[in-house]
């Protein structure tokens, strides 16, 4: 096991852009990452912490200075996980993206955290300055609503600690990588020195909060821990009631639910302070996986509901019916769809339960006037661009209709994915 440093090698992993990064400790700094063209002298992080610990910023600033949504989501997870131990200036990192100017805070160092109490109040420098603004609260209120309806909930939480639990807990011979760590960390000779404080820790403790005195037994902890938090947080931070009312959904397209012609029914829009407050309809589909669910290959990771396959732009205009893009549910996966309401003063329902299926073939058959009738393979250099970036396929329509070819994807040698809502007219090529 190990633990990933957080440095250019982690953006570069990531393809995240090649911007100044900071282990923030101490009231400052230490850079894990310079980024080319960028301050080399720790300016740009003294501006920016200056200017917010000083300046008292308006939301202006903070919205062109800093990213809101990231955020967001940042401390609705510090919150759901009980990672406090941030109020020092501690166990988080500083990244400013070169490209957009803006910085984000990432977490780091998250032993103290789930049902741990020792250390902290969650106070990292943000949460007295961007959440005590009306608007930004009410955005954040949004995200931790999301992300209770999509991750943080007991079906969700418990798959995911048992598919993370496994990779430590399966036996061979016996015993296991959990095994090997309680030799290690709780059997130590060490622990019944006088010199190790009981305070911290003792011989034998590891497993001593629950009553089976196992790896099993605290696995049960956790997820029961879970559902306390989530309902801890339901009752002291999602206290506001005035967003819209929570929608229903049903599926109203064809039997079988051929994956071309996903139709989907919304209950009518429905709001506390009345029906005259409807802002905008959010659809949203994941294509989910995990033991037991169709699709699933055994082996593979799982995919979890909060990993969005397609999420719809905010539409203004509210419609009894909506009919998915093509290619979003695949065929023989377990879809799952869900929709979400927003009034006018910028509050988002929760999401409705989901609509789960398993998307058939797609009923029209994929049209045959689409043709590949150019393939520029292996080309020579040109200048500074090198060869393989000048490579490419040419798709045409060469018949009389339309041909919607969202989503539709290359494999195979070639990746790409074609983006929703992308058609080619009679004789277009892309």
């Amino acid at each position: 096991l190990a633990v990933e440093e957080v440095d250019g090698r982690f953006l570069q992993a990531r393809d995240l852009p090649d911007g100044n990064l900071y282990k923030m400790n101490g009231g400052t700094g230490d850079v894990q990452n310079l980024g080319f063209g960028q301050p080399a002298d720790r300016s740009d992080l003294d501006a920016f912490m200056a200017t917010y610990t000083w300046g008292n910023p308006g939301d202006a600033w903070w919205q062109s200075t800093f990213d809101l949504a990231g955020y967001y989501r940042f401390h609705a997870v510090l919150q759901a996980v009980h990672h406090y131990d941030v109020n020092e200036g501690k166990n988080y990192f500083y990244f400013r993206d070169p490209t957009s100017g803006k910085w984000s805070i990432w977490p780091w160092d998250t032993d103290l955290t789930w049902a741990d109490t020792f250390a902290g109040d969650g106070n990292e420098p943000f949460r007295d300055r961007v959440l005590a603004k009306p608007l930004f609260y009410r955005d954040y209120l949004n995200s931790l609503r999301e992300i209770r309806d999509l991750l943080f909930n007991p079906e969700q939480l418990n798959l995911l600690v048992d598919e993370v639990a496994a990779t430590i807990n399966t036996p061979v011979d016996g015993l296991a990588m959990v095994d090997a760590d309680r030799a290690m960390w709780d059997y130590n000779p060490i622990l019944t020195s006088r010199y190790v404080s009981e305070e911290r820790t003792r011989w034998g403790k590891f497993y001593a909060d629950v009553p089976t005195r196992d790896f099993a037994g605290m696995v049960q902890y956790m997820k029961s821990w879970a559902a306390g938090r989530a309902a801890w947080i339901d009752g002291l931070i999602l206290t506001d009631r005035a967003m819209p009312n929570t929608p229903t959904l049903q599926y109203s397209g064809p039997a079988g639910y051929p994956a071309d012609q996903l139709v989907f029914a919304p209950s009518a829009y429905s709001d506390p302070q009345g029906p005259a407050t409807f802002a905008a309809i959010q659809w949203r589909a994941a294509n989910v996986a995990w033991p037991g669910l169709p699709g699933y290959v055994a082996g593979q990771p799982n995919r979890y509901e909060m990993e969005s396959a397609w999420t719809s732009p905010e539409l203004t205009q509210f419609t009894s019916s909506f009919t998915l893009p093509q290619g979003v549910c695949l065929p023989g996966a377990t879809c799952r769809v869900r929709v979400r309401m927003k009034d006018d003063s910028g509050r988002w329902s929760h999401w409705s339960a989901p609509v789960q299926f398993v998307p058939a073939a797609p009923a029209a058959a994929p049209s045959a006037a689409l043709k590949v009738t150019e393939i520029m393979y292996n080309p020579p250099a040109w200048g500074n661009v090198t060869g393989d970036d000048l490579e490419f396929l040419e798709l045409k329509n060469m018949g009389t209709a339309p041909i919607d070819i969202s989503n539709w994807t290359l494999a195979d040698g070639v990746e790409y994915r074609f983006p929703t809502a992308t058609t080619l007219a009679p004789g277009a090529f892309v």
